[in-house]
């Protein structure tokens, strides 16, 4: 998973979906009010630290404000493609059991968390309906078969569980490319066709890790494939860029949505347990 992914969109506009959020109890402004303090002892450099806890405060307020239920300190949390910047080990000042799962082997990024290593597409070694809180932050942009994970989401989550699902930027719009550094790309360069970089699969072809392809998903292509589960989306944002999309991107090839939504932000609750059904439910 590609850490840049985490950043928190700048210059686009935020548009709620969802009804007004949920009015927040003690407990949950307990965990609020901690976040101002809350501090990382991630093996990284102090910059990475702080944009991942900057992050972390952005993402995790916007899951606790959609909650229509108390979070427990009880509760067992799985962080599917925690990758090296992930946040499991900031999870785990707020719950007791938290699983950091990644296609690589990031343990020794995140200290106190029971790491897995596995492929989100094949599997994830927990029992089914043994999790309550299902996390992927800009991870599913990387999947290269993206029913299959939500399949293996929906297995290990019980019922009245939650899921937060975010990702930033999809493939279509202007960063898409997911190419940061040493010449960003952040105007649609990606889908220049004189660009050498055009339409390209892969911004780390030659990275010694995995997980860096992009699979080209767009939010309807998401949104399709969330309505095969059980899910009761609880509150949904999509982030849209103003700017105007460069003239040499062929408008008739791709929609105004898919080339101006820099990504989204779900939340939702699983309503029933198929079993043994998540393999039908990823192939339908």
């Amino acid at each position: 998973m590609l850490s840049a992914g985490r950043r928190v969109a700048t210059g686009s506009r935020p548009q709620e979906s969802s009804s007004e959020a949920p009015a927040v109890d003690e407990v949950k402004q307990s965990m609020l009010d901690r976040l101002d303090t809350l501090t990382s002892d991630a093996p990284v450099s102090e910059e990475q630290k702080q944009l991942s806890l900057q992050c972390f405060r952005y993402y995790f307020r916007y899951l606790l404000e959609a909650l229509p239920t108390t979070p427990s300190r009880q509760w067992t949390v799985l962080e599917a493609g925690v990758g090296m910047c992930g946040w499991s080990h900031l999870f785990g000042q707020f719950f007791d059991t938290v699983y950091g799962a990644d296609i690589e082997d990031y343990s020794e990024y995140h200290p106190g968390v029971k790491f897995i290593t596995a492929d989100l597409t094949q599997g994830i070694p927990l029992p089914d309906q043994s999790v309550d809180l299902v996390v992927c932050y800009s991870v599913l942009e990387h999947v290269l078969d993206v029913p299959a994970a939500l399949a293996n989401f929906d297995r290990v989550l019980k019922v009245a569980g939650h899921l937060h699902l975010t990702v930033d930027p999809l493939y279509y719009s202007a960063q898409g490319s997911h190419i940061y550094g040493p010449k960003p790309f952040e105007n649609w360069e990606h889908l220049d066709p004189r660009c050498e970089r055009y339409l390209l699969g892969n911004p780390l072809p030659d990275a010694d890790t995995q997980g860096h392809v992009l699979n080209k998903m767009t939010y309807s292509d998401f949104l399709a494939w969330v309505g095969r589960f059980p899910w009761l989306i609880l509150r949904s944002q999509t982030t849209i860029d103003p700017r105007p999309v460069p003239d040499y991107v062929d408008r008739g090839r791709w929609s105004e949505m898919d080339l101006r939504t820099r990504g989204f932000n779900l939340v939702a609750r699983k309503e029933w347990h198929f079993a043994g059904a998540d393999r039908r439910l990823a192939a339908a």
